[in-house]
């Protein structure tokens, strides 16, 4: 049976090669049990659409699966569920990972699937932030406790400041861009996905940083320990994406 960790990364490999139409002509027979039901908790993020793609064109259903996908704001209430039972398994940024096994919690990572450019800095050129040092003292919004307010740090700390040195405001990602458009705050650290809000809004009004340029953050699969005991062959990678990893199969040149 293909598990969830072999279509997720297949997904992956068809959106970032271009093997869409190669694994449609190849893919294998339609899984002929009753499919296994599992739900997967992900994000508004760009990296959540190749959880999209996969239920849209059916490969979870190809695949020996039943999949129920919910929405989070941000990675931290989806892990929350998670652990709880609500969801099976979530997709969530290696960051939380890491805050999760720092706390001994037993979360096991199940595939990666994508990495990418998560969060920007964006700050308005009219409250004279146009450097790094500027933000001194300024209002920034940032959800706080997820690897927002992690990559402000690290890139604060790059820029000679700290986060000591700001004034944080915490804000849902729903509230940032308006925030930063009506001035309740000076400056956002904000997803990608809302990266193209607030550049029509603000237009040349805006100071964009990547927060993080030198290092992009990877997209991950986790589920608890008890739950991947229970359901080995639901995560087991199949031979056809093994073969693709390994460069042993794939679209002719």
């Amino acid at each position: 049976m293909k598990k969830i960790a072999a279509v997720i990364i297949l997904v992956a490999v068809i959106a970032s090669v271009g093997f869409g139409a190669w694994y449609l002509a190849n893919s294998p027979v339609p899984y002929s049990s009753a499919p296994e039901a599992i739900t997967i908790g992900t994000t508004p993020t760009m990296s959540a659409s190749l959880i999209f793609i996969a239920e849209e064109q059916g490969w979870f259903t190809q695949n020996g699966l039943r999949v129920t996908v919910k929405t989070f704001e941000t990675t931290l209430p989806a892990i929350a569920e998670m652990k709880k039972g609500g969801v099976d398994v979530a997709t969530t940024t290696e960051y939380t990972i890491v805050t999760e096994v720092l706390k001994k919690e037993s979360i096991v990572l199940i595939a990666g699937i994508d990495r990418q450019q998560t969060t920007y800095l964006v700050a308005r050129k009219d409250r004279g932030i146009e450097k790094v040092s500027d933000l001194k003292g300024k209002k920034v919004g940032v959800v706080r406790g997820t690897i927002q307010e992690f990559y402000l740090g690290r890139f604060l700390d790059l820029g000679g400041i700290r986060l000591q040195d700001l004034v944080l405001i915490d804000l849902k990602l729903p509230e940032q861009v308006d925030a930063l458009v009506n001035g309740s705050v000076d400056a956002v650290q904000i997803p990608n996905v809302s990266i193209n809000q607030v550049e029509e809004r603000l237009g040349n009004r805006a100071t964009v940083w990547p927060s993080k340029p030198d290092q992009v953050a990877h997209i991950v699969m986790a589920s608890t320990a008890d739950w991947t005991a229970r359901h080995p062959e639901a995560i087991r990678v199949s031979p056809v994406v093994e073969e693709i990893l390994q460069g042993k199969n794939g679209p002719s040149e």
